[in-house]
């Protein structure tokens, strides 16, 4: 064996040996995987996403796929812009919650009788609003979140639609305040596919599942859950993982996977955008992703990425493309 493959070999295996000798449990452990650039006479969908060579991690729209980044059941693959790509839009966005916390952007009742669909935004702000499926507003005569995906233009006041999660609440001032939280998957979910009494359903299920009580049956103990104690700490290993990577500047988005199935891809118009939002999505698929991984089938791939968003139909704005999967069946039991 030459003596510069003996080193190359060397060097590749000192990772592996590292990872062994982690003192930590396994669902603790943020994994960084490398992908493998080497040669391989395997079929690229048979190819794990942690060896694909850099040509396979292509995504349409000038995208590429970068290491997953793995704590307990949750896979996060961050999706940056192809070395070729056009840079991003130079306009500037900013955000439900950043809008609201300085008072630019105000959300409130359509009138002093409840509209449980409805609310008003005034955009106040200089810069284009973005709205996002899932983001949370309290307070009001109901806490509620966003139903749609849009922008707000600057000095712009619309009615926006939303979706009730606070069940046993029909009183209170006009005006909301910024909840600072995405709905977690599988209330987003029922946001993006279901009815009113299916949303409500699931606020519910996930009271009983995380033993949270609220005497009006809000949604809005179980979203300040996403950034305490264990959510909070996966979320920093996380975000410690992105800021290890050599383009982290350069990240506009991610795939998620839970137990290796693809359940949503977020991507936005700038880096910037991500950054300002990264915190609260990563927050919002912490709850019920801990422990020790469901056994696939068979590991995820970078093809199985590239299919995923083939197959899923995207929301899209000026902003931002947003890719959720509907509900399995074995959830919707949940609410029949």
């Amino acid at each position: 064996m030459h003596l510069r493959t003996s080193c190359l070999l060397v060097a590749s295996l000192l990772p592996l040996f590292a990872c062994d000798n982690d003192p930590r449990p396994p669902d603790e452990i943020v994994s960084r995987h490398r992908w493998d650039p080497r040669p391989r006479e395997r079929p690229v969908d048979d190819i794990d996403i942690d060896e694909a060579r850099p040509n396979e991690l292509a995504l349409p729209g000038g995208l590429e796929m970068r290491a997953p980044i793995v704590d307990g059941r949750l896979t996060v693959i961050p999706i940056v812009a192809a070395p070729n790509a056009p840079p991003p839009a130079a306009r500037t966005f900013i955000t439900l919650a950043e809008g609201m916390a300085s008072g630019a952007v105000t959300v409130r009742e359509v009138a002093h009788e409840l509209e449980v669909d409805q609310l008003v935004l005034r955009n106040g702000a200089k810069e284009p609003l973005l709205v996002l499926r899932g983001q949370l507003v309290i307070e009001g005569e109901q806490d509620r979140v966003m139903s749609a995906d849009r922008i707000i233009e600057p000095g712009e006041t619309t009615i926006v639609g939303v979706r009730c999660v606070e069940k046993e609440r029909s009183e209170g001032g006009l005006y909301f305040r910024t909840g600072k939280a995405m709905a977690e998957l599988s209330l987003r979910r029922a946001v993006a596919h279901e009815d009113q009494d299916h949303v409500w359903a699931q606020v519910d299920v996930i009271a009983v599942r995380d033993k949270l009580y609220s005497e009006t049956r809000s949604y809005r103990p179980a979203a300040q859950a996403q950034t305490r104690g264990d959510n909070a700490a996966r979320r920093e290993r996380i975000v410690a993982a992105l800021g290890k990577m050599e383009e982290r500047a350069h990240v506009l988005g991610f795939a998620v996977a839970v137990d290796d199935e693809l359940v949503a891809f977020e991507r936005f118009a700038s880096p910037e955008l991500h950054r300002k939002l990264e915190a609260e999505l990563l927050a919002s698929y912490l709850p019920a992703t801990a422990g020790t991984p469901v056994a696939a089938k068979k590991p995820l791939a970078p093809s199985d990425v590239r299919a995923f968003l083939a197959s899923v139909k995207p929301s899209t704005t000026a902003a931002s493309t947003v890719h959720l999967k509907v509900r399995p069946a074995r959830e919707q039991v949940l609410f029949d």
